[in-house]
């Protein structure tokens, strides 16, 4: 079992870094699927310290009182791939969490029974929340990645269910300590075992990931190929390219579909309510530019303007969250816009940059 455990431990260590050093796709998503995997990390550890070490108080203590944050961390994450992001209320979901964990390390009484019920009724409704918005919003989920949209779905499930699934062991975990008796110490490692192999299987679809998490080379080489052997749809007539052109441009400049570091001709041409091959025409012929053409200039744009409004933020970061997923592409467009890198953009002085 220590074996496992240890091979277990690595590779939900190794998922970790992978989401944390990603500078590229949906931060926040990545951030908070990062959270869900530390914590899944804790039980084996703490099964691991009772094999090795015995059994340390605060270890269990802590162990036990994750499951208040199963709940909020699944809303979140599934609102981070909606693109909704997160309230600054949002942040209240872990009070319960910090509450019931500072009270059980203060050796003060608990009534059990009271605070078990509380647990499982947060368990159940967060769980009932983010499975209806995962349905309610299939659409929307899949749209946001092109080729791979049933894959990326039920990718998405696996994630949900495998969380529902320690949700739910630990209800019966705590209705049986609460009002049976305690489980004896075998099946409960063996229960930590499935904690496990849910980490490997998240280390499995890390490695074949959704684009919409880690980005590859796709886009690319979508970019090369679309600018070598563009492909031809059919002509818009004049009055339909004129009406999408303006509710195009309303889009951009109200919604700001560009600040999406994945956002592609497919999910773009969702938002706007048109076919992909009606947005590319719109683009190719009556805007006389590609896709990514023409979502880089609005992304460069928004660059320009941070670096004007910001001057304490790392020059990479600031692309990011203009859009860009690859750093190369964003100063090769820099330099071709301005003439300058965006490091010589910065340290000119503010009447320069405002004219730019």
């Amino acid at each position: 079992m220590k074996l496992l455990l240890a091979a277990s431990l690595a590779l939900g260590l190794w998922v970790c870094l992978t989401l944390l050093l990603n500078r590229t796709g949906n931060q926040l998503a990545n951030r908070l699927l990062l959270a869900l995997v530390a914590l899944m990390l804790l039980p084996p550890i703490n099964v691991y310290v009772q094999m090795a070490f015995g059994t340390l108080d605060w270890c269990w203590v802590l162990t036990t009182n994750l499951t208040w944050l199963y709940g909020p961390l699944l809303l979140g994450f599934i609102q981070a791939l909606r693109g909704a992001g997160l309230s600054p209320l949002w942040w209240c979901h872990l009070l319960p969490f910090g509450a019931t964990l500072a009270w059980r390390l203060s050796g003060l009484p608990v009534t059990a029974h009271w605070i078990a019920t509380a647990l499982i009724t947060q368990m159940l409704v967060y769980l009932a929340i983010s499975l209806l918005l995962t349905v309610r919003h299939r659409r929307t989920l899949t749209a946001r990645v092109k080729t791979h949209q049933t894959a990326y779905f039920y990718w998405l499930l696996y994630v949900i269910a495998g969380v529902a699934g320690l949700m739910l062991v630990d209800v019966m975990l705590i209705v049986r300590y609460v009002w049976f008796e305690p489980m004896a110490t075998w099946p409960w490692r063996y229960l930590v075992m499935l904690t496990s192999l849910y980490l490997h299987g998240m280390a499995f679809v890390c490695v074949y990931r959704p684009k919409l998490l880690l980005n590859d080379v796709r886009q690319s080489l979508e970019q090369v190929v679309s600018s070598v052997a563009p492909v031809k749809e059919p002509v818009l007539a004049p009055s339909t390219a004129e009406q999408l052109k303006r509710a195009l441009q309303q889009l951009m400049e109200t919604d700001k579909p560009y600040l999406d570091n994945d956002l592609s001709l497919a999910s773009l041409a969702l938002r706007l309510g048109v076919t992909t091959h009606q947005l590319s025409s719109l683009l190719n012929d009556s805007l006389q530019q590609n896709f990514y053409d023409y979502i880089n200039r609005y992304r460069l744009d928004e660059a320009l303007r941070l670096l004007r409004v910001d001057q304490g933020k790392p020059i990479v970061e600031l692309a990011y969250d203009a859009g860009f997923n690859n750093k190369n592409t964003f100063y090769r467009l820099f330099k071709a816009r301005t003439g300058l890198t965006p490091t010589q953009f910065r340290k000119r002085p503010l009447a320069e940059k405002a004219s730019a």
